[in-house]
């Protein structure tokens, strides 16, 4: 709002001081209403809703300042005070600030210069303020929304982890609920920051110790955390609409028996646009003879997961290395060790690796979804166990098993 358009309510039975600043704040744009004393200022501000700041003198007769700001503050009405006194006691602009007032100045030679500038200090705490409560209460209605969402998901989760067919949807669901979180999470943290620095600003402010730096950097920050919010909430509201439209598209594998070795040739063939653009060398050992009653379309998924895991995190772009695919079997289980000698990985990271959203290559091809996804379809769909071993500088094992006819009542 413009300053021409801002109502300033000044409050003092004298009247040459009254008009006095009424004539220096009428000179700088504002639109300047009188009263002479606190019973007058209270109607005055009951018939103008759009009155912005009310500058009150301290001693009147009827009802003085400190009995003006209980009264205004008694019908829950926000509008910033400034209190103004020919007493210089430190005692009297403390029981002024506590009692509500927004700021406080002494009638001296400098009045002129110093009601100017607590007026524009107050009104743009003022405005900062109000801003921040549209926002607080914009981000609670995104995030009941987004509440409301994820209560639909899982919902959805639930339904459709019951049904056999739609098992990978599940699993869809749950990676897209937590890839929400992410978002959010980064909204509650920076709406939380954005809360603390006005209350450290509004302190400063009341204890007179807040300098212009103070109030700039607090700007720019606000402004900061006020992109951060709105790009996440962006974020996440693609992520629903993206977890629509696959949920839409998604179409269920069947369970049946799949000779292994030659499925895992097709996967191959499959991956061949992706393998042909590197100089690595994949061997299968493998018996011809062992099958398996299974889903052949989430067991393709856990190949082509780890060979796509090996080519993003094993190897440099100018290596040559080796995959290796072992698979051995008894009579009611297959076992499948999957290798690479490429780069290994570091201790610290082997318990994290099959955590969702975990990678040391955000943004050069990771996701953080290709391990958990495996993990997943390994553990809960297909009833078997996985494990890792890796020496760093010597490459990664996965030993993998699985039921050779999969139960689907276990």
């Amino acid at each position: 709002m413009e300053i021409k358009d801002m109502k300033i309510l000044i409050v003092d039975d004298d009247l040459f001081t009254s008009e006095m600043l009424a004539e220096i704040l009428k000179d700088s744009g504002f639109n300047v209403l009188t009263a002479n004393n606190g019973l007058n200022a209270i109607e005055v501000h009951n018939q103008n809703t759009d009155l912005k700041l009310i500058v009150s003198d301290m001693n009147m007769p009827e009802m003085n300042g400190l009995e003006l700001i209980k009264k205004i503050r008694e019908a829950k009405s926000s509008i910033p005070i400034i209190i103004l006194t020919g007493n210089n006691e430190i005692s009297i602009a403390i029981e002024a600030i506590n009692s509500g007032a927004n700021d406080y100045l002494l009638k001296d030679e400098n009045i002129q210069d110093t009601i100017i500038m607590s007026v524009n200090k107050v009104l743009e705490k003022q405005a900062m303020k109000e801003q921040n409560e549209r926002l607080l209460i914009d981000l609670s209605i995104k995030n009941k929304e987004l509440e409301s969402t994820l209560d639909e998901l899982k919902t959805s989760q639930e339904r459709l982890v019951q049904s056999e067919k739609m098992a990978s949807l599940g699993l869809l669901v749950a990676g897209v609920a937590h890839e929400i979180n992410t978002p959010v999470g980064v909204c509650t943290t920076a709406i939380s920051h954005l809360h603390k620095m006005t209350k450290e600003i509004t302190t400063s402010l009341n204890e007179q110790k807040m300098k212009k730096s103070d109030l700039t950097q607090f700007l720019t920050d606000s402004n900061e955390y006020c992109d951060i919010i709105t790009k996440n909430l962006f974020r996440t509201s693609e992520l629903v609409k993206s977890f629509k439209m696959v949920s839409a598209d998604q179409t269920s594998s069947e369970k049946r028996v799949f000779n292994v070795k030659s499925y895992i040739e097709d996967i191959l063939l499959s991956l061949s646009p992706k393998l042909k653009v590197t100089t690595h060398k994949l061997e299968i050992n493998c018996p011809n003879d062992i099958e398996i009653d299974s889903y052949p379309g989430a067991f393709a998924q856990i190949i082509t997961n780890l060979i796509m895991n090996s080519l993003i995190h094993a190897y440099s772009q100018e290596d040559s290395g080796i995959i290796t695919i072992a698979i051995t079997s008894n009579e009611s289980e297959i076992f499948i060790d999957y290798s690479d000698n490429g780069k290994g990985i570091p201790e610290e990271n082997l318990k994290k690796i099959f955590d969702p959203f975990f990678t040391t290559k955000r943004g050069s091809g990771g996701t953080g979804l290709g391990l958990h996804v495996v993990y997943n379809i390994i553990c809960q769909t297909l009833k078997g166990g996985i494990s890792c071993e890796s020496v760093l500088g010597k490459g990664t094992t996965f030993k993998i098993n699985l039921p050779k006819i999969l139960n689907i009542a276990q």
